[in-house]
């Protein structure tokens, strides 16, 4: 497993990860630490909890791994071995041992095997091995072809999970009133915040069936909750500790549901698998069914599960009973007992650790192995995975030899057969008085597994469990965790029932680690490199360490907590022989400049002088016993790993604990982070330990970051932390679309298309990430360097990038300015303020505040999108492997919002660059900010003699500059660039295209635009009120005395400035899309009205893809005549089942005249200035041409502007047409509907609409033919 999320500075890390059973990785973390120069996390007896936290439905950020091989793409992959036998456990073809699975995992396309078999097909099964076969044979064989084949026949892993609501969930759980430390607290309250995080359901739309597709994984039919990183289905022994965390955060349905999983497994297979993929269905786990079901029934008092369950709980003994069950005759009794050990019959490598088991078995600097000894060592390899400690050097013969020394079959493992002993125990309680046959027959079998482990393991010399080696018929000699075991189950030796000396001598070590070092329980005092030896430790260990000690009887724990004699150490008080080590091979404390002592007091560390315990492990009263005592400090201890840790990685506590400076964070590669949510069962240790011991838990001590940090390391397991304490009108409006009081309805809509939709295209940073953190990609511009951030696996962000100098002072209203050459080094991991925005003014019904729901939508709108003068920046997403030499097509995107508001924060652009890293097109994604409203498109004759008009239009130019100055630094093509836009930003892009007499300075060579054309707009005039909205502002400021009122504009204050522009009309004022900010005829950057340069041919030659009476009177067309107001009602009439949306017949009339003037609005400003655009360029220039009809069942929207979005930005078939478009300048491709070019001829629209079997097809773009030429005519005559 990559990374310990918990981990703490220490011999002992914990390892915050879940269990490598069967998620295999060979990464081990150790990281030395020191207990001087500490800081001091504040702490108050209060009861303070962490801010209200969120109940939502997380979003899980789908990271698909892309092959990067290390060898270059025409490299031949290295001879194959010969091939494993078929496992007839695991048919298929695919994700099974055969050739072709050893094939992929030899290549290397992918740092974690599991990758390849938790992708799904994107084709048909057979298609894959059809592609397959036709691939070279092994001698010819390239990287590049291996490449090519994984990208085109499968798809991205994780597709088929979703994360799923938690109803009713607790903010404030009842367990937080047991904790009294305000710091602890308030971690507690986040970390049970994180199961928001962690709980998923099947994506029953994603599944492959086998026929279509082909998948690894195994479907459930009920919530569960992940491990969390790349383990993203449910596991078996993790959810024991996941459950005791569920239940403390008294989520009992979701604990409900991991167990009704769990018995369709018993259902379906006999047996729980190791987890939820057709890899693991040759084995399980640690067998902790019985025991989550005990406790599950245990805290919520719900019998009613059992009926189902207890039937299933038989299956699953008799399975453990019939295919992992020996006979063992004793040599210290010479008695016979039945005991169960882990032995998985296997032959091959295990699908998801392919290349560690191949590499193991033919290891090229050990001996040959025949194929008899390949198989057993393939099932010693599975039989390490299924003890959910993998691997140990508690498995192997031989320590110096490896993993080819492993002999888990050959050894009856004390913990595997403590926890039979106390299911059946279990058992025998549920049953109770219902069933006293079953009862006596499970208190039978318990009885005869307590007589084989204390007979068997437990050593009464050195008071300590050992595991019994099956080949040599004697106990090991090797001291582990599973020590404990057999106390937490409730077997306890008459030895230490006997004394209160030998009750602490079987948990002596206990007490030596926390003295000697600065973490938790290690599995092993044996450093192989191994994951489950030293110097890692693991949160079931510390949980059943506690419940050891809790487990012992009150009369041998009373005593006080024994100390050594004088110049001795804690190893003194462990019984002779117990560790199988002498003092001097224990593994050593780091300091922070040297080692601890090895020996005697001097090697215990952690030791606080004159009797107060140790660093880090809170406080114990004078009554307390020995055994309290180790619990009380080993809790603390506990909390200290994880917490720390978790601020180690950008966690922060309001109040209490303040975040980490950059320069600490950088050690963990954590300055983007917010602090890592940990693992499932780590979480849910944390919750019992909070629960359990929250009056005794003290806010820890966390050692100083840099100071622990190892030279050259990537991630340290420590963290710093500093001193933290609490912080010292009414009436009725005109509305949109013509309505003067919409209904609620409607106004439910509109404040869902405002704020939620456009909240949807927000990149959300996840919690699930829980790796190593990639070092943070650097670029060079100029002799400036500018550091950004690994957005994901596979793509790299570089956020909030001057590209002007900022638009403020006497550079207000002016156009943009170049930034001088880059110097120093900049972070830029996130996005720039927005450019001032247009204040939202929603349409309201009579007799609601208007005021107050103004405040209110403008606040959150502040909140979620910050704005400022300083804007002018760029955002660059590009594929990791680009580099200055890749030469790759560019995609520019230009948001909309009206030209009144908006931001490029609102869109991931991640998404689209790992889509074309998918299709084998890899494109560079950059984003621009521009200003808008008054701050971009003042307008007035003042404006237009000073040669400043349409400001935004002219930032968006300098963008353009700029990305054909410095994009070849990223790995982009200056001279395939691509603009893109949708709506004002699709307008904004059509306009760049007639701009300047139709020169577009080499800036781009196609165009993509969504929902927006050149607008039928003009200049300025004076007689339709043009000018008012800026004499309006001069008047607000103070500015209609001064000789030049646009210098006067520039020194007034923003505050001023930002408050007269937002008196202007917004978009869903009466006036609707005659908007008081528009691009205008300006004389410089348009040299006349948009539709007249259309038609006098001054437009860039570049391949481009596009998409009443009284109240037009007034508002629209002031200068028509009657005449042609009356032939625009007719075109337009006045029935409301031919109005917009349009198909829908009576419905979706909001009032009678809104699906009327919504026909119109929507022809006047999108349809006819597009058709008009479309049919004059025929013929002169490739072009496409689109329209989209889904979502169309939304109530009075139909499909709404704006929505085309979700087909681009959410992985849907537009993506794929603007990756190939970006490419090639032509939408069409492999994986997407063949898409004609658009002429007069044939004006083909590649239509999306809503149809399962027809999604998209091609119409003819002739709609409302009359209507909309004669809209284009009259706009043509009287532009807007």
């Amino acid at each position: 497993m990559l990374a310990p999320v918990f981990a703490v500075a220490a011999l002992t890390l914990l390892q915050g990860a879940a269990a490598q059973s069967s998620k295999s990785s060979s990464a081990v973390h150790a990281s030395g630490s020191t207990r001087s120069s500490s800081s001091h996390v504040s702490s108050h007896a209060s009861s303070a909890t962490a801010p209200p936290l969120q109940s939502t439905v997380s979003q899980i950020v789908v990271t698909t791994a892309v092959a990067t091989p290390s060898p270059s793409a025409g490299a031949l992959l290295p001879s194959q071995a010969a091939l494993p036998p078929t496992q007839s456990w695991c048919p298929s073809k695919i994700f099974c041992a055969g050739p072709l699975l050893q094939t992929l995992n030899l290549a290397g396309a992918y740092a974690d095997p599991k990758t390849i078999v938790d992708k799904p097909t994107s084709k048909r099964p057979q298609t894959v091995l059809n592609d397959f076969s036709a691939l070279p044979g092994n001698t010819t064989l390239t990287e590049g072809a291996v490449v090519t084949f994984l990208e085109n026949d499968f798809s991205g892993e994780g597709q088929e999970l979703m994360a799923v609501p938690l109803p009713g969930f607790e903010v404030t759980p009842a367990f937080l009133d047991n904790v009294t430390d305000s710091t602890v607290k308030a971690f507690a309250q986040t970390v049970h915040g994180y199961w928001n995080s962690l709980v998923r359901g099947t994506n029953a739309t994603a599944l492959c069936d086998g026929v279509r597709c082909e998948s690894s994984l195994v479907p459930l039919n009920h919530t569960f909750v992940v491990p969390g990183g790349r383990f993203r289905e449910q596991y078996y022994w993790d959810s024991f500790w996941i459950v005791e965390g569920l239940l403390e955060s008294r989520l009992y349905a979701i604990a409900n549901d991991t167990l009704q999983n769990f018995m369709d497994e018993l259902e379906r297979f006999g047996f729980i698998p190791n987890g939820g993929r057709i890899y693991y269905l040759n084995r399980s786990q640690p067998p902790l069914f019985i025991q989550m079901l005990a406790r599950y029934v245990a805290v919520s008092n719900d019998t009613s599960v059992l009926k189902r369950a207890l039937p299933l709980a038989e299956r699953e003994l008799t399975w453990w009973q019939t295919h992992r069950t020996v006979n063992v005759t004793s040599p210290f009794t010479n008695k016979t007992h039945a005991m169960a050990r882990y032995s998985v019959t296997n032959t091959a490598p295990r699908p998801e650790s392919y290349l560690q088991d191949y590499t193991t078995v033919h290891d090229p600097s050990q001996p040959a192995l025949n194929d008899t000894q390949a198989a057993a060592l393939y099932a010693e390899l599975a039989s390490g995975a299924e003890t959910g400690w993998d691997y140990s050097s508690r498995w192997l013969t031989n320590v110096t030899q490896g993993l080819r020394a492993l002999n888990v079959r050959g050894t009856l493992p004390v913990d595997l057969n403590s926890i039979l002993y106390k299911n059946r125990v279990l058992m025998a309680q549920l049953y109770g008085n219902s069933n006293s046959g079953a009862a006596a027959r499970h208190r039978a079998a318990a009885a005869a597994l307590k007589e084989g482990v204390l007979d068997l393991f437990w050593d009464s010399t050195k008071l300590a469990f050992y595991d019994f080696n099956l080949q040599s018929k004697t106990r090991n000699e090797l001291f582990s965790a599973a020590h404990f075991y057999p106390f937490w189950s409730g077997i306890i030796p008459k030895e230490v029932l006997a004394n209160s000396t030998n009750a602490f001598g079987a948990f002596a070590a206990l007490n030596l680690i926390l003295n000697r070092y600065n973490g938790t329980v290690p599995v092993t005092f044996i450093e192989t490199g191994l994951q489950w030896d030293a110097p890692n430790t693991w949160p079931p260990h510390q949980y059943i360490a506690l419940q050891a000690l809790r487990a012992l009887p009150a009369n041998v724990t009373k005593g006080a907590l024994p100390t050594p004699s004088q110049g001795a150490g804690s190893f003194s008080l462990i019984p002779p022989g117990q560790l199988g080590l002498p003092e001097s091979q224990l593994p050593v404390q780091a300091m922070s400049n040297s080692n601890a002592s090895t020996e005697g007091a001097a090697a215990d560390v952690n030791t606080l002088p004159n009797g107060a315990g140790v660093i880090n492990g809170g406080n114990s009263s004078a009554s307390d016993g020995w055994a309290v005592v180790l619990e009380k400090q080993l809790a603390n201890r506990y909390v200290a790993s994880a917490l720390c840790s978790w601020h180690a990685t950008g966690g922060e506590l309001a109040g209490l604990l303040p975040r980490l400076s950059d320069q600490d964070l950088n050690v963990t590669q954590s300055q983007n982070n917010t602090g890592n949510a940990g693992f499932g069962w780590t979480n849910g240790v944390l919750l019992w330990v909070s629960s359990t011991y929250g009056a005794s838990l003290v806010a820890p001590q966390c050692p100083p970051l840099v100071a622990v940090a190892p030279a050259g390391s990537q991630s340290a397991s420590a963290s710093a932390s500093s001193s933290a304490g609490p912080a010292p009108t009414n009436g009725n409006t005109g509305a949109a679309l013509g309505l003067r009081a919409p209904s609620a309805l409607l106004l439910g809509a509109l404040l869902a298309c405002v704020l939620v939709c456009i909240r949807l295209f927000i990149r959300f940073p996840t919690l699930l990430d829980a790796g190593v953190v990639a070092a943070a990609p650097t670029i060079k511009l100029d002799s400036g360097t500018f550091v950004g951030t690994a957005s994901s696996s596979n793509t790299q962000s570089f956020l909030g990038i001057p590209f002007a100098q900022p638009p403020v002072g006497d550079l207000r209203f002016r156009l943009p300015v170049a930034n001088s050459p880059y110097t120093g080094t900049h972070t830029v991991n996130e996005f720039g303020p927005a450019c001032p925005q247009q204040a939202v003014k929603l349409p309201v019904l009579s007799g609601f505040p208007q005021e107050v729901i103004d405040f209110v939508v403008n606040s959150a709108f502040g909140v979620i999108f910050p704005s400022a003068e300083d804007c002018l920046t760029v955002n660059v997403i590009k594929p990791s492997s680009a580099t200055s030499t890749s030469k790759l097509p560019v995609v520019v995107w230009i948001f909309g919002g009206g030209f009144e508001l908006g931001s490029p924060s609102m869109y991931d652009g991640v998404p689209i660059v790992q889509r074309s890293i998918k299709m084998g097109e890899p494109v560079i994604y950059v984003s621009l900010n521009y200003r808008v409203s008054a701050f971009g498109f003042l307008a007035s004759k003042e404006v237009r003699a000073a040669g400043v008009g349409n400001l935004g239009l002219q930032d968006q130019r300098q963008a353009f500059r700029w990305v054909q100055k410095y994009i070849g630094a990223f790995g982009g093509d200056p001279s395939k660039v691509t603009i893109w836009g949708e709506s004002a930003g699709a307008i904004s892009a059509s306009l760049h295209m007639i701009a300047n007499n139709g020169n577009h300075e080499g800036l781009f060579r196609g165009a993509f635009m969504e929902s927006g054309s050149p607008i039928p707009v003009g200049p300025v005039r004076p007689s339709l009120d043009h000018a008012a909205y800026y004499d309006a502002i001069v008047k607000q400021v103070g500015c209609s005395s001064a000789a030049d009122t646009l210098a006067c504009l520039r020194t007034v204050p923003y505050s001023a400035l930002k408050a007269a522009q937002d008196a202007s009309p917004f978009i869903f004022s009466y006036q609707s899309l005659i908007l008081a900010w528009l691009p205008r005829e300006d004389g410089t950057f348009l040299t006349d009205a948009p539709q007249k340069l259309v038609q006098q041919g001054k437009v860039a030659n570049v391949p481009f893809v596009t998409e009443f009476s009284q109240y037009v009177r007034s508002v629209w067309l002031p200068q028509a005549s009657t005449a042609m107001t009356t032939t625009l009602q007719q075109v337009y009439p006045n029935d409301i089942t031919a109005g917009s949306p349009f198909g829908t017949s009576i419905l979706n009339a909001a009032t009678s005249q809104f699906k009327r003037l919504a026909a119109f609005q929507g022809d006047a400003v999108f349809q006819a200035p597009r058709r008009f655009f479309q049919q004059s360029r025929s013929g002169k220039q490739k072009q496409w041409g689109f329209i989209s009809k889904r979502l169309k069942a939304i109530p009075f929207l139909g499909s709404f502007h704006v929505s085309d979005i979700l087909n681009i930005y959410f992985d849907g078939e537009l993506t794929d047409h603007l990756i190939n478009f970006v490419n090639k300048l032509d939408p069409n491709g492999d994986t997407v509907a063949n898409w004609p070019a658009y002429t007069t001829a044939s004006p083909n629209m590649m239509t999306f609409q809503d149809s399962l079997l027809f999604p998209t097809t091609i119409t003819q773009d002739t709609f409302r033919k009359d209507a909309i030429q004669f809209i284009t005519d009259l706009t043509l005559q009287f532009p807007i």
